[in-house]
């Protein structure tokens, strides 16, 4: 260092600032190396602009750095690589403001690692950023190119953003695919502890001729623990009637707990009066 500090006061060349700007860096004497290469930025060079960047990440001065590497990514001057490189460095110093466009850009047209780089400088940032990231999700889900896995994957993302916003779209695709997006879209209307919206969204689906055995009595046992035995106990009915055998025995248990005897001697009358019983049940009466 010695000698690239004599050979500066010598000369007070560019070069000679450089070489001694980067002696001064490795030797963390960040300060002093920012000093000499600043008024050179606008000379460029690999050199120059390197110990710059270095110097400015050591010293935590992260807007300035921001500010620099925006320019180059608007300049275009980088290529492909050189650019994204730039965008996951801006990303790791949460540099999201400067970043955004550029990641929501890549999100859009290459997917990827890019959707969660993304989604956390727009969660990071709020507001509008947070209001556009999930629109973007909305309309991905959507997307006719990807598979379910990819979908659910952006409906996570969704509603880790926001959870009161994926409510919308998630009873979309319940509607539109009941047995694949019913549980994700109860779950989370569980997280949000709106039991009574719950119970109303599985009342609408739970009677659907697109719903098969397995999942209307999973439906069944999500409505009971969303809007207790008696909002349930129609469709708990309706299940002792199609399916019987532990059905039955639920439903008359929950019709002794409400008290409603009278009904409970009606049912199994009526049952009893079956000729298509099982036997089971019928030891069961």
């Amino acid at each position: 260092m010695k000698a690239a500090e004599r050979a500066y006061a010598l000369t007070r060349t560019p070069e000679a600032a450089t070489v001694l700007a980067g002696a001064y860096l490795g030797n963390n004497r960040a300060e002093e190396a920012l000093a000499l290469v600043r008024p050179l930025v606008a000379l460029g060079g690999p050199a120059v602009e390197y110990i710059y960047a270095q110097a400015l990440q050591a010293l935590g001065r992260l807007e300035e750095l921001a500010a620099f590497w925006t320019a180059k990514l608007a300049a275009g001057v980088l290529d492909e690589k050189e650019a994204d490189n730039l965008l996951f460095a801006m990303l790791g110093n949460k540099s999201y403001a400067a970043v955004l466009p550029y990641l929501k850009d890549r999100a859009e047209t290459r997917g990827g690692e890019w959707l969660f780089g993304y989604a956390e400088a727009a969660r990071a940032l709020g507001g509008e950023a947070l209001e556009g990231l999930l629109a973007f999700l909305d309309r991905e889900v959507e997307r006719a190119d990807i598979d379910d896995g990819a979908r659910e994957q952006r409906l996570f993302m969704m509603m880790e953003a926001s959870r009161p916003a994926a409510v919308a779209t998630l009873a979309r695709l319940a509607d539109r695919a009941p047995s694949r997006w019913w549980p994700l879209a109860a779950d989370n209307l569980r997280q949000l502890n709106r039991s009574d919206e719950l119970a109303r969204f599985l009342e609408g689906l739970i009677g659907r001729q697109d719903m098969g055995r397995a999942e209307r009595e999973a439906m069944a046992y999500a409505l009971i623990d969303a809007g207790g035995a008696a909002r349930a106990l129609p469709v708990i009915a309706r299940l002792a009637d199609d399916i019987g055998g532990a059905w039955d025995a639920v439903y008359r248990e929950n019709l002794v707990k409400l008290g409603r005897i009278d009904d409970l001697r009606a049912y199994m009358s009526l049952r009893a009066a079956r000729p298509d019983l099982p036997a089971e049940d019928r030891r069961a009466l």
